[in-house]
């Protein structure tokens, strides 16, 4: 019974950090995901058809993280508001993370969301 709860436990610690994670990505997607992040991400070049947007960081209203999932891939998209536009959200830059279209992928999204 010792080494039964021995695993659970381990369990719980392994999996702690990454529940942790993605109930924090849950939260920042709620508050902070609006419509005009989708259709920032829409409008870029590199996007297919977006299924999910899950925002991963997000700070003062100034840059935020988003991984946009599509119907062929997902990537990672940096977003920060751009004061030459009247502060519109502009993609900076981006990670190809998982993509089935046989191209590169750039790494590993955490948390974990495919």
């Amino acid at each position: 019974m010792k080494k039964w709860m021995a695993v659970v436990l381990l369990l719980i610690l392994l999996l702690e950090p990454w529940a942790v994670s993605l109930v924090r990505c849950e939260i920042l997607t709620h508050k902070y995901c609006t419509d005009e992040i989708w259709e920032t991400c829409a409008s870029w070049p590199m996007a297919g058809t977006i299924r999910q947007i899950k925002m991963l960081d997000y700070s003062r209203d100034m840059f935020c993280k988003v991984y946009v999932r599509e119907d062929d891939g997902g990537s990672v998209y940096y977003l920060l508001r751009d004061k030459e536009s009247e502060w519109k959200w502009k993609i900076i830059g981006w990670d190809t993370i998982w993509t089935t279209g046989g191209g590169n992928a750039d790494g590993f999204v955490w948390p974990y969301i495919r």
